[in-house]
């Protein structure tokens, strides 16, 4: 690839890049006022099913936010019974995490529906009989290469 290419292909991913981010930000607005939780809480339910049980301030780290923002969304999601929160049992400082049954419903709910709504955009988008998972392989060596430069600058 001559390096003219690559700089006109380099300038429309940073375009790219910057308005996925912009309509998927959007796209979870409008998602979630539909559910009643905020973005955040969204997220943070998510990683939560990741971990199955993790520790406040890993969830801080991995929000990339505060300890007090993770603090008040704690809060917000114990009060609808979305979260249990229990003391580590190896350091009483820390808190731990996990989702309530009514929490784990509540986001494999989300989740089935936020997969149907994405099922329906691919549809759209491979019209033409492309090869989805080529797509999908190639966004998500994408995804490493960014994550493992933000992890080097860190």
């Amino acid at each position: 690839m001559n390096n003219d290419l690559l700089n006109h292909c380099a300038r429309e991913m940073v375009n790219l890049t910057y308005q996925l981010e912009k309509v998927c930000g959007s796209k979870e607005i409008l998602f979630c006022k539909d559910l009643e939780i905020t973005p955040s809480e969204f997220r943070f339910l998510r990683h939560i099913k990741e971990w199955d049980e993790i520790n406040a301030k890993d969830i801080a780290t991995i929000m990339n936010s505060t300890a007090p923002r993770v603090s008040k969304l704690l809060n917000d999601l114990k009060k609808k019974d979305f979260v249990k929160i229990n003391k580590d049992n190896k350091d009483k400082r820390y808190s731990l995490v996990s989702l309530s049954k009514k929490g784990a419903l509540f986001i494999d709910n989300i989740m089935d529906k936020y997969i149907k709504f994405h099922e329906d955009m691919l549809f759209y988008v491979n019209k033409d009989g492309e090869d989805l998972s080529k797509i999908i392989t190639t966004l998500k060596d994408f995804e490493t290469m960014i994550g493992n430069f933000c992890l080097s600058k860190r």
